[in-house]
């Protein structure tokens, strides 16, 4: 990789939508937050980033450049691509940034098409800052509960109205996105202000994580995807099976994706290619089964009680 002019390292922003029109609408609020510079815009293709970087590393441009993903699945790459100029100190990460549409949020969450949901919810996970457009437009009605589902699915994210972006400087949006995630981390946090697993917050949203390190067994585990509760919204971590296999979960609405290896049997299932969460690549690592859930109105303590009724008998 070429040797970087520019004196300050690169900013790097990278910036996902749901549509075409909506990621323009982002682009130009970032635009604006820079108005001293022309921020070089680049697609994220995974083929072409790493060169298209680097041409803009080799001029004399200082300030921002933004990086346009257009699916989820580009994340990661992406991401993999940027770290390795930060770890050269050439560029800075920013974040993610992720636009949703409050007006059609959950006509596009609860359409047909299954993909949809999934990659508005792995979009979410992604991001370091969540930006609400339309809100502005009569009725909003949709805002709150859009907001208070994206807090419950990514609650170290910060979440802000788009045209609150032409407001700040490209160091307050830092600011904004790592103070978001220090109130979100909840090792962090003291105890008084540590939400109670389950309980429903002010958008009508509840979640909670359960942790066993007693094997599951089988059949009963998977027999709640035979009956799943509507009022489950987003599910996802690791299972652990008496047998010796390991289950990664993953389910948005009514669609479930389960990639299982090892033990007695060996099931491979088509995974929906959605991002696994970081706390979930951690549960990998341990001996016991994690698992996460968010939704609207769903019944805690029985959901609890049929979890710990899945643990296999000593």
């Amino acid at each position: 990789m070429s040797e970087p002019i520019a004196a300050e390292p690169l900013a790097i922003l990278l910036t996902i939508g749901h549509d075409a029109a909506l990621r323009r609408e982002l682009a130009g609020a970032v635009r604006a937050m820079d108005p001293a510079h022309d921020p070089a815009v680049i697609s994220g293709r995974a083929e072409t980033l790493e060169a298209d970087l680097d041409r803009v590393l080799a001029t004399d441009r200082a300030g921002l450049a933004v990086v346009e993903l257009h699916t989820a699945d580009d994340i990661p790459p992406a991401l993999d691509t940027v770290e390795a100029l930060v770890e050269d100190e050439a560029a800075v990460l920013l974040g993610v940034l992720a636009i949703v549409d409050v007006r059609r949020f959950w006509e596009d969450f609860f359409t047909e098409d299954r993909g949809t949901a999934r990659h508005l919810v792995a979009m979410i996970e992604s991001a370091s800052l969540v930006v609400l457009a339309g809100e502005e437009a009569e009725p909003a009605d949709d805002r709150p509960a859009v907001e208070g589902f994206v807090r419950n699915l990514n609650p170290l994210a910060a979440v802000l109205p788009l045209e609150s972006l032409a407001g700040l400087s490209l160091p307050e949006l830092a600011e904004a996105i790592a103070e978001a995630e220090a109130a979100g981390d909840l090792a962090d946090r003291e105890e008084d202000d540590v939400p109670l697993a389950g309980e429903t917050d002010a958008w009508g949203f509840n979640s909670f994580t359960w942790t066993t390190e007693t094997p599951l067994d089988r059949g009963r585990f998977m027999a709640l995807f035979e009956n799943w509760p509507l009022e489950i919204l987003r599910a996802h971590g690791v299972a652990r099976f008496a047998d010796g296999a390991t289950a990664v979960l993953s389910v948005v609405r009514d669609t479930v994706a389960i990639d299982e290896y090892g033990g007695d049997d060996l099931h491979d299932h088509d995974h929906d290619e959605s991002i696994l969460p970081e706390d979930d690549e951690d549960a990998l690592m341990d001996g016991e089964s994690e698992l996460a859930f968010v939704g609207q109105g769903m019944p805690v303590p029985a959901l609890v009680a049929w979890l710990e009724a899945c643990q296999a008998e000593e």
